[in-house]
């Protein structure tokens, strides 16, 4: 097994923790997710910054310009998707089911690298586009369609 497929069970494993966390923190303690979200998140970025040798002060101004885009795309798009997936996850009847529908976007972002790769080459890196790979993803839309329509007829 190569590396990078070792450490993203692991990761998988970290967010298995996040997935779970709204629903429980608002059942045991009633704390809203919002504020659990922004806690785990905020968490995350002081960990970032404590644990990583490659954030620091001297990397996030030699391109100023490039860390307020990022800001900016985390403030608007990041903080929406991270507040929804909090809110969504206590509305759902298993918070697994929300985070399965989520997680697809690996579909479209295995697709649009592809696409980026050919038509915008100076930006965006190769990727590596396989048989099995898109096969990886068929089922992964499959689980979609499964997830979506769970708990209804399906004509």
């Amino acid at each position: 097994m190569e590396p990078w497929v070792f450490k993203s069970f692991g990761i998988m494993l970290a967010m298995c923790v996040f997935a779970m966390l709204a629903p429980f923190m608002a059942k045991n303690f009633s704390l809203n997710s919002d504020l659990t979200i922004f806690t785990w998140m905020f968490g995350s970025g002081v960990g970032i910054v404590l644990f990583s040798p490659h954030v620091n002060v001297t990397s996030l101004t030699s391109q100023p310009l490039q860390v307020v885009v990022l800001l900016v795309l985390g403030i608007t798009v990041g903080a929406l998707a991270n507040i929804a997936m909090g809110r969504v996850a206590l509305e759902a009847p298993n918070p697994a089911l929300p985070f399965a529908i989520i997680n697809a976007s690996t579909a479209i972002v295995y697709a649009t690298t592809a696409l980026l790769a050919v038509v915008a080459a100076k930006w965006f890196g190769n990727a590596e586009i396989s048989i099995r790979g898109c096969i990886g993803i068929t089922i992964v839309l499959i689980g979609l369609y499964l997830i979506s329509t769970a708990g209804r007829a399906v004509s």
